[in-house]
């Protein structure tokens, strides 16, 4: 069997490393925004259970009774 011998010029090693940063540090990102809109999602959602338990209702994540914030 014959060995295959695979040799990189520096240019070629430096592109493969570039492009392996880029491919973890997209993952990162898409992990940091989901975990971040998970998050403004619960605190809507908290935001709108209160509001709802003292009788008013939701609007621009604030609660408003009567027409006035609260």
């Amino acid at each position: 069997m014959k060995k295959m011998d695979y040799k990189l010029s520096k240019t070629e090693m430096f592109l493969e490393i570039v492009l392996i940063a880029a491919i973890v540090v997209g993952f990162v990102l898409i992990g940091w925004i989901t975990i971040v809109d998970m998050s403004e999602d619960r605190q809507r959602t908290e935001t709108k259970a209160r509001c709802k338990t003292i009788g008013g209702e939701t609007g621009y994540l604030k609660c408003y009774k009567d027409g006035r914030e609260i």
